[in-house]
């Protein structure tokens, strides 16, 4: 009983290391994305730029 509960926290210890490290991973590659595309850091960054009309608009 004792070593499949040192079994089982072993199994969740790895588990846990390899999501956090995927979502490290992940974040990561956003962050390199976002740089690569020039787009700000965050949503309410994003949320407050000043929006551009592009030139192309058909008439109202």
């Amino acid at each position: 009983m004792a070593e499949e509960a040192r079994d089982d926290e072993k199994d969740t210890r790895h588990r846990d290391e390899r999501l956090r490290d995927l979502v490290d991973r992940m974040e990561q590659d956003v962050a390199e994305e976002r740089r690569d595309d020039d787009v700000r850091g965050n949503v309410e960054e994003r949320q407050r730029t000043t929006p551009v009309e592009p030139d192309d608009q058909a008439p109202d």
